[in-house]
């Protein structure tokens, strides 16, 4: 059985807590070990003995299974609610609508209803095309909505970065 503190080692595990605690007690044994020898040169040579020592026992791990370093860290799956993403998604849409409308309302035009396509992707949400339907009762002039359809093109693009290619005007 794995653990949280688990470190995958190829050919092993390595749990993280056991290794600090022999880390701990290597480095107590050689402190202890230092006190109690006397000075000159024995200790001199102990210390760099004992340096050599912590130093094995600290790259030890890595090292295990003929120097192979493919460490492979314990991953946390993270796994993304696709029910709030599309909440997320859809309020962006929402709010999309309600804007471009309040937008053209304060020009004087006033939409039906907004229709936004998306594209969402997965760490980026793309506005493809917006369709502003138009309740045709409103007009009184036969040419009056080709200038809504210009002004609300060129409303919503300014707004919307989008070219006015993809904002479809429609009168029903």
């Amino acid at each position: 059985n794995y653990h949280d503190n688990d470190v995958y080692v190829r050919g092993g595990v390595l749990n993280i807590e056991n290794y600090v605690i022999s880390i701990i007690a290597v480095v107590l044994v050689i402190a202890i070990s230092q006190a109690v020898l006397p000075e000159g040169k024995t200790k001199k040579t102990a210390k760099v003995v004992f340096r050599f020592i912590l130093l094995i026992s600290i790259i030890a791990p890595i090292f295990s299974n003929k120097l192979n370093f493919d460490w492979q860290y314990k991953r946390t799956d993270i796994q993304i609610d696709t029910s709030v993403v599309q909440s997320i998604n859809n309020e962006r849409i929402r709010l999309t609508q309600e804007n471009c409308k309040s937008l053209l309302k304060k020009e004087g035009i006033v939409a039906q209803e907004i229709v936004v396509k998306t594209e969402c992707l997965e760490n980026d949400f793309l506005i493809n095309g917006i369709t502003v339907i138009f309740d045709k009762s409103r007009i009184f002039d036969e040419n009056e909505h080709i200038n809504i359809n210009r002004k609300t093109k060129r409303l919503l693009s300014e707004y919307l970065s989008l070219s006015e290619e993809v904002i479809v005007c429609e009168w029903h």
